[in-house]
């Protein structure tokens, strides 16, 4: 028999996953989102350098390869569509968790947890692979936000800033203090 501590145990973890599933797609769709606007303002500069009368023929050629490296990610990985995925993903987690609150938390049973966990299942389905230094990132912000600061991991420079580029396995390293950063 499962105690309302138990049910009230799982329904707390349910919930920690579905924000931070949430917030993870959100902050991949805000980054992937504002790598596809950087490269096309960079295209554009460098495509009307390119056409403009006051540059030279080197400068023109330059331009010219600074249109074709800046249109290229976008081109070759998707970034705009890329982005809106993650942000359906996000949407969808933000309707499953308004559907969990929408629900009197002491009358809650192991059936609607159940349903609530099938949901989940299928919307990480639809996921693309997770990278896990950006996973990290997220995981530390929650643990900050419920100052767990013994559920903070550490993180290298280089992580934090590849977090979007490469996926790094866990190091297993916590910090051993009580942070703030």
């Amino acid at each position: 028999m499962t105690t309302p501590v138990d049910i009230q145990m799982q329904l707390n973890n349910l919930i920690y996953g579905v924000q931070l599933s949430a917030m993870y797609h959100r902050k991949r769709e805000r980054f992937l989102a504002m790598s596809d606007k950087w490269g096309k303002i960079i295209s554009l500069i460098a495509g009307s350098a390119a056409f403009s009368q006051l540059t030279n023929e080197i400068g023109k050629a330059w331009a010219g390869v600074f249109v074709a490296l800046s249109t290229m990610p976008s081109l070759v990985f998707s970034l705009a569509d890329r982005a809106r995925l993650h942000g359906e993903l996000a949407q969808k987690y933000g309707y499953l968790e308004s559907d969990i609150a929408a629900v009197v938390a002491s009358e809650i049973t192991e059936i609607e947890i159940a349903a609530w966990h099938s949901t989940l299942r299928k919307i990480e389905a639809t996921e693309p692979p997770t990278l896990g230094a950006l996973t990290r990132i997220c995981q530390n912000q929650m643990a900050l936000v419920a100052e767990e600061y013994d559920k903070v991991f550490d993180l290298t420079w280089y992580e934090k800033w590849l977090c979007h580029f490469f996926d790094m396995p866990n190091t297993g390293k916590k910090k051993s203090t009580n942070c703030t950063d």
